[in-house]
């Protein structure tokens, strides 16, 4: 049976690369087979030219994987200066998200990032003018069918993906960083009021510091979308660390958090955060989060899969375990993005056009596949 990595081999050798010096062969060979599975073998790369550690024995592979990442970087970086006279001719803001973001604020954990995607949002009144602002400069709609476009345009918190006919790149337009119909209630105006500047001179915003945690936390532990989550971890982890060295940080995380709606979803990326990754929370705010956990057993039964969903196991095929983990994960992120009687008809739907139900593994293979999932 496929166990999960000993994650504080894999963990420390990324906070720490020097520590990949003292490895033996098999254990340079497992975390970088675990570091590749994760998303993370470029940034393993990266961190450790940073660090001048040099291996020999990784030396073309490394090379290889930041040469990998840098293509879509560079792709990303010229999409986004493609758009820039598009956004600054708009007479509304266009806050970048996820990847894009991070790049642009020059993260750690954004070196060696596969970013496939530029997710932007706008405010929902603009969606129609700037998609069709879009659709006039070769973009088109990548879902055709009638019900997808429903999907999106009335259930969800973003257009259908956009693609350019020539780049081939594929933009998500949101207007929001949840479903409108999920039982999280978010007010997206209050995104827009603390947006700030992504770089000097740049016509793009990004997301306040407290919604930047938020939304990562919102995005891994409420969506549902674990089987990159410890790539995801580490963007957190250099956030709070960043963010975190004003100590008036924290109190404000807290209180956003609250106003936002927000407090069970920053309870999960605190504690992972914490937990996997040492990331240094202050202990009131930890235990001030604990009001807002679910009660055990369903805490325990959810952590669980959250855990065994987020690290990375051994072989190509998942173990029984994690799959159980990963669909648990995949089956509850459904129940919280859209009420009832609405996940019925979504389920049904699904079920009749695919002669069954999606497990996580294709769901994720299918947004791999389309370019979403590396953002």
């Amino acid at each position: 049976m496929n166990r999960p990595l000993d994650a504080n081999l894999l963990i420390r050798s990324l906070r720490s690369p020097r520590l990949l010096a003292d490895l033996s062969p098999p254990e340079l060979e497992q975390v970088v087979r675990y570091a590749r599975r994760a998303g993370l073998l470029a940034n393993l790369a990266a961190r450790a030219r940073a660090a001048d550690v040099e291996i020999p024995a990784l030396a073309d592979l490394f090379e290889g994987a930041e040469v990998y990442a840098a293509e879509y970087t560079r792709a990303i970086r010229w999409e986004m200066h493609q758009l820039a006279p598009l956004v600054a001719g708009l007479e509304c803001p266009v806050v970048v998200l996820k990847g894009g973001a991070y790049l642009g604020m020059g993260l750690p954990s954004a070196e060696g990032r596969l970013v496939s995607d530029l997710d932007l949002m706008v405010p929902q009144g603009y969606l129609e003018p700037v998609e069709a602002l879009m659709l006039a400069n070769a973009y088109h709609s990548q879902k055709q069918d009638e019900y997808d476009q429903q999907y999106y345009r009335e259930w969800m918190h973003e257009l259908p993906p956009l693609v350019h006919a020539a780049r081939g790149t594929v933009v998500d337009l949101h207007h929001n960083i949840a479903p409108p119909v999920s039982r999280l209630k978010i007010d997206a105006a209050r995104l827009f009021e603390r947006a700030v500047l992504l770089a000097d001179g740049s016509p793009y915003l990004r997301l306040g510091d407290e919604d930047l945690v938020l939304h990562l936390c919102v995005h891994m532990f409420h969506d549902g979308e674990l089987h990159n989550a410890l790539r995801e971890l580490f963007d957190l982890d250099a956030m709070l660390r960043r963010f975190g060295a004003d100590d008036r940080f924290w109190a404000g995380l807290y209180e956003r958090a609250r106003e936002m709606g927000l407090l069970r979803p920053l309870y999960y990326g605190l504690r992972f955060s914490r937990r996997l990754l040492q990331t240094p929370v202050p202990d009131p705010v930890s235990r001030s989060l604990q009001a807002h956990a679910p009660l055990p057993p369903l805490r325990w039964l959810v952590e669980w899969a959250m855990r065994r969903a987020i690290l990375p196991e051994q072989g190509e095929r998942l173990s029984p375990l994690k799959a159980m983990a990963e669909q648990l994960m995949f089956l509850r992120a459904h129940w919280l993005r859209m009420p009832a009687g609405m996940l019925a008809r979504h389920l049904w739907t699904q079920f009749r056009r695919r002669g069954g139900l999606k497990t996580a593994e294709q769901a994720a293979a299918g947004k791999d596949a389309g370019g979403g999932q590396r953002a």
